[in-house]
């Protein structure tokens, strides 16, 4: 159980790191235009898909046994 906690953890640490790219790119993209803002545009999209699969399978491996222990 404890190597999916394990696992779990780090799934949070790329969560944050992820949280911590996304808010930089946030930002930058205040300044962007043309051509640069398209692009920061779908980077940032694509990592707020990355960034909820990544702490749904944070959730998921945390959770693991107690799923198991409440199936019927």
């Amino acid at each position: 159980m404890s190597s999916l906690n394990h696992l779990a953890q780090q799934y949070d640490r790329s969560a944050t790191a992820i949280e911590e790219r996304l808010a930089l790119l946030k930002e930058r993209r205040k300044t962007a235009r043309g051509e640069e803002a398209f692009l920061m545009d779908k980077r940032i999209e694509l990592l707020q898909y990355e960034l909820y699969d990544t702490r749904n399978t944070a959730n998921y491996l945390r959770n693991y046994y107690r799923r198991e222990r409440l199936a019927p």
